[in-house]
């Protein structure tokens, strides 16, 4: 594999951030919901995809799979 500096210092920071809350998700999660309230506007706001049902194709035939 490839060593990426860019790469690399992403994960660096990525640990870092996430030593700083003690690997918590919710205490990250909430620091990331206060800088966006700081921030004065919405940092990502993506529509959600619309779902789609498995499908499996054989011989050139769609089925939509049911569990």
């Amino acid at each position: 594999m490839i060593d990426d500096p860019i790469i690399a210092e992403l994960r660096k920071f990525r640990e870092e951030y996430a030593a700083k809350f003690n690997y918590d998700l919710a205490a990250i999660c909430r620091d990331l919901r206060e800088k966006e309230q700081r921030h004065g506007r919405k940092l990502v706001s993506l529509p959600p995809k619309p779902y789609l049902p498995p499908t499996l194709e054989v011989a050139g035939q769609e089925f939509v799979v049911v569990s």
